[in-house]
């Protein structure tokens, strides 16, 4: 009878240590993010139409339909990716005017899960929000934010494997 009770007890001791160990393991995944109102795995390009209105254009690359809008840029465009009629992708490019640096990023989605560089020019890096959905192009110096990407929430190595799989690793211009 003693042996029946030290079993269960330790049982009901050591059952709690395994489910809050489990609960510390991975981080959890964010609800995915949205940009005015076009939510990554929930928004169809039907809604995103009725959003931002036709696109100034429309390409296929790969499995995806790439809606491009113009930003405030001249050379550049926010892109929708579209793949079976659902938004996977926002690219969006910012304005000094937004107000939004590293620094905010940072404060909003704690420290980034990986950091690599960027072909978008010199000095800028990728900040990688994996399990928010987000990923950040800034200038290292001064943390001007110049891009944020939002997409449906994932692990690191799928967000490397996919959306990350053409970042560059190592530094990308001649020193």
């Amino acid at each position: 009878m003693k042996a029946v009770i030290i079993i269960v007890s330790t049982v009901f001791l050591i059952l709690p240590c395994f489910l809050l160990a489990g609960c510390g393991g991975a981080p959890k995944r964010q609800q995915p993010e949205s940009w005015r109102g076009i939510v990554p795995g929930q928004s169809k390009s039907a809604d995103v139409v009725s959003i931002l209105g036709e696109p100034v254009n429309r390409e296929t690359l790969e499995a995806y339909e790439i809606y491009s809008y113009q930003s405030q840029d001249e050379m550049s465009s926010h892109q929708v990716a579209l793949k079976d009629d659902i938004v996977q992708m926002i690219g969006v490019i910012t304005s000094p005017e937004e107000n939004y640096t590293l620094e905010t990023a940072l404060s909003q989605y704690g420290e980034p899960e990986k950091v690599t560089y960027s072909y978008l020019m010199q000095g800028a890096m990728t900040y990688i929000f994996a399990n928010h959905g987000v990923t950040i192009v800034a200038l290292e110096e001064g943390g001007a934010v110049l891009q944020k990407h939002y997409y449906i929430p994932m692990s690191l190595d799928a967000y490397m494997a996919s959306w990350g799989k053409k970042l560059p690793l190592e530094y990308p211009y001649i020193r």
